[in-house]
């Protein structure tokens, strides 16, 4: 991926991630996952609610490292 690539990646990324709306559908769905955490009384159902909780976290975390390591790189270039 070129410099030019990685910075319309990120530009795009923030963008998405400072939308109010994508916002407030990452909190809903991260505050339904720990709910149903929780209140989860099987083992199995809740460590599978465990590794989606986790990978939810792995995409965002993801998705943030890109929306800023991208300008990073790019001013590194410059």
């Amino acid at each position: 991926m070129t410099a030019a690539q990685r910075a319309a990646r990120s530009a795009r990324l923030r963008r998405l991630l400072g939308d109010d709306d994508i916002k407030d559908a990452l909190a809903s769905v991260e505050a339904d996952l720990l709910q149903a955490w929780r209140g989860c009384h099987d083992a199995a159902q809740r460590e599978t609610l465990w590794h989606t909780l986790n990978a939810y976290d792995r995409l965002r975390s993801r998705l943030m490292t890109w929306s800023q390591s991208d300008i990073a790189a790019l001013a590194r270039k410059r």
